[in-house]
């Protein structure tokens, strides 16, 4: 199948297939041992784990071709061994005979001994101890497996991630042949409540090295896609990320640079580096008066973790949104909605996260409250954009509840609002929207 063919799942999608490949074991069926393959910084780790521990299973995670292989494959160790003295008959095979007499014989049907011959064979075995220590090589157990054994013995399944898989030399992927086939490493064999699951890339510029055909054949390989909708939904809201981040990204025409392809000339965008670019600017804006990061530092900041393209993009939507005085509206009641479109959509998104912000302190609910209905009514009814106030509302009902950031969810927030009666009959239509949009 070539790659513009090729049926690609969103990440949380390929990542529940994977738990769910746990049943099969249980169940005792055959199965493909599961290999999510995305570009970097997709957050296939993470999710795995975050699903694992969700389901109440232990995880173990190893990046293979990071770490020494002798955590892996255990290391060769001398050992001595006691061996008794075989019977007489037992210890002379032909070899053994040859040896002793320095004969040629080349099997036991063709020997004839002499009397002075047999002598010197009983005279050798008399002589011989009875128990010798004898030198030989075991491996030692791998530090991985005694790991799996400890974790097994606390959670009824043990998910053994092994990250960055398309690292592995053909060393490590000889454990793995062994491990996916005999459920063992270097002979030791590994509990029965332990699962594998594969995570990697599978381009050159990740580092791919050539897979063998044999370990192919035992995986069950799924291509994944990041997702904007569900990293808002269930990482960026949930831990506050930094607002214009959220903002930017819940413009879908921005999605095409949430996760850029690959590159080793070039930053690139990814989950991960969005994250790392937006908890860095938001930490900047801490060390300067009234936010006002030096320009150049800012851009430098955002080039440093994606491409300049994507860089550019949110550069210039991160530049109108600090600009947007939102105090005017909450503090002194005063509405200044610009007139260009897109700033149109930074002062709604700035509008919208300074309400959230100001709901969760008693003292500035209820102004707040009031000050954010006056904006969606201007911005709806006066300014001819119920757009712009249906995505308002809808990303507020998306912010989920956090116990530890202390936030309550956006459909508290929108609850409150209706039971002090602060919604406007002009607006409940916008609301209702807003609320079947959700649902969907």
């Amino acid at each position: 199948m070539s790659q513009q063919n090729r049926v690609t799942l969103k990440l949380h999608e390929g990542c529940k297939i994977c738990m769910d490949t746990v049943e099969l074991k249980i169940k005792g069926k055959l199965y493909g041992i599961p290999y999510i393959v995305s570009n970097p910084g997709a957050g296939k780790s993470a999710l795995l784990k975050q699903m694992a521990h969700e389901r109440g299973y232990g995880f173990l995670s190893y990046e293979l071709g990071l770490e020494r292989p002798e955590k892996f494959g255990g290391i060769p160790d001398m050992k001595y061994k006691e061996v008794k003295k075989l019977p007489f008959q037992q210890f002379f095979n032909v070899p053994k005979i040859n040896e002793v007499l320095g004969t040629n014989f080349i099997n036991t049907s063709k020997i004839l001994l002499n009397k002075n011959q047999q002598e010197l064979l009983k005279n050798y075995y008399e002589n011989e101890p009875e128990v010798k220590s004898l030198l030989y090589t075991r491996w030692s157990i791998p530090q991985m497996v005694d790991e799996v054994w400890e974790a097994s013995k606390k959670f009824k399944i043990v998910v053994i991630l092994l990250d960055d898989w398309h690292t592995c030399d053909e060393y490590l992927q000889q454990l793995g042949y062994e491990a996916f086939t005999y459920h063992s490493i270097s002979g030791y064999k590994l509990p029965e409540n332990s699962v594998f699951i594969l995570a990697g890339n599978e381009t050159s510029a990740c580092g791919a090295k050539v897979q063998l055909a044999a370990i192919r054949n035992r995986c069950m390989i799924m291509y994944v896609e990041s997702c904007p909708e569900y990293w808002l939904k269930n990482f960026a809201y949930k831990h506050h990320i930094f607002g214009p981040g959220i903002s930017f990204f819940e413009q879908k025409a921005n999605w095409d640079i949430f996760h850029e392809s690959e590159s080793t000339t070039t930053q690139f965008g990814s989950p991960r580096q969005w994250t790392s670019v937006f908890n860095y600017l938001e930490f900047l804006e801490t060390k300067y008066p009234n936010k006002e990061i030096p320009q150049d530092i800012c851009l430098s900041i955002i080039q440093a973790g994606v491409s300049q393209t994507a860089a550019h993009r949110f550069g210039l939507f991160y530049q109108i949104y600090r600009k947007m005085n939102i105090n005017e509206l909450y503090d002194q009641n005063i509405i200044n909605i610009p007139d260009n479109d897109m700033d149109k959509f930074a002062y709604s998104s700035v509008a919208t996260e300074e309400f959230y912000n100001r709901f969760h302190d008693e003292d500035l609910r209820v102004n707040a409250s009031k000050s954010y209905i006056s904006f969606l009514n201007e911005i709806s009814i006066k300014r001819n954009k119920p757009e712009l106030a249906l995505t308002s509302i809808s990303s507020l009902l998306k912010r989920p509840k956090s116990d530890e950031l202390k936030l309550q969810s956006g459909e508290d927030t929108i609850r409150y609002l209706y039971e002090n009666s602060m919604v406007p009959t002009s607006l409940m239509n916008i609301f209702r929207k807003s609320a079947a949009c959700l649902n969907q």
